[in-house]
């Protein structure tokens, strides 16, 4: 099992916690300046260091999987924020002892967590990650968005996990939601074909890639199509109060997004912000 971790003295405990039961346990650290590796150490966990820039959390799990010493034929992905249930732990102890040789990974699905509540409606779910790997058979790309690179085959796992996406606060929430609007919005200016290469690295299904162009030439309007999706077409009004706040922080999320291409145009064009 490999954790990935920035800073996360105030998730790390109760993440190790609940993957107590794992027999293999690495972290991989970005820089961390706060308690988390103390809590590491303390926990006995093995950890690396490596601080690439741009972050990439692609990279970050290739790296594990390539020079983190493991020696398990599967690998399972968390991020510090992030708990296995006990019946995500049976799930999958009972799924790897009856796998197929030609199955090359697993897709799981988190239930995202805001104020002590299951965002049920707000968030899709399922939403499928890509988390549970073959050591030797599958690899990440896309960068911030990561998916196995390629599979033969990939399998599903219903029994969700928690994503406690909000647990460091409300402005570690929109510091990191600011670094991802950066990679959206060099996204946007890359499918309207305003840069020279892409810069984000995704690698898209046809649908995606239809999605994201669609998404990229109504991007002014991103802020508000999103918040009536989330909140309206959604019902994430049945999530109550945690509901209509989150669907505001994800539309200030794309708000961010829009500021940052009038940004880099008005930077392209020489002119002032």
């Amino acid at each position: 099992m490999v954790i990935l971790t920035y800073n996360e003295e105030a998730n790390l405990q109760q993440c190790l916690n609940s993957v107590s039961w794992a027999t293999e346990l690495l972290i991989v650290d970005s820089g961390s300046q706060d308690r988390t590796l103390d809590i590491a150490h303390k926990n006995n966990v093995r950890v690396l260091q490596r601080c690439a820039k741009p972050f990439l959390i692609s990279e970050q799990r290739n790296y594990a999987m390539q020079f983190g010493g493991l020696t398990s034929d599967w690998i399972f992905f968390i991020d510090a924020d992030e708990i296995v249930t006990p019946e995500l732990q049976q799930y999958l102890q009972d799924t790897l002892r009856n796998t197929p040789e030609d199955i090359a990974g697993f897709r799981l699905t988190p239930k995202f967590m805001f104020l002590g509540k299951w965002l049920r409606h707000c968030q899709p779910y399922p939403s499928w990650h890509d988390r549970l790997a073959r050591r030797d058979k599958v690899c990440f790309a896309g960068g911030v968005w990561e998916h196995f690179e390629a599979a033969e085959k990939v399998g599903y796992i219903h029994e969700p996990y928690l994503h406690f996406s909000v647990s460091k606060g409300i402005g570690d929430w929109f510091a990191k939601h600011e670094r991802y609007a950066t990679n959206e919005a060099y996204d946007i200016l890359d499918t309207l074909g305003e840069m020279a290469s892409s810069t984000t690295g995704h690698q898209r299904t046809i649908r995606k890639r239809r999605l994201r162009d669609l998404s990229a030439r109504v991007w002014p309007l991103r802020p508000i199509l999103r918040f009536v999706a989330m909140y309206f077409l959604k019902r994430g009004f049945l999530d109550g109060l945690p509901g209509f706040l989150y669907c505001v922080m994800m539309a200030s999320y794309e708000f961010m997004t829009i500021l940052k291409v009038i940004e880099y145009r008005r930077r392209a064009a020489s002119l002032p912000i």
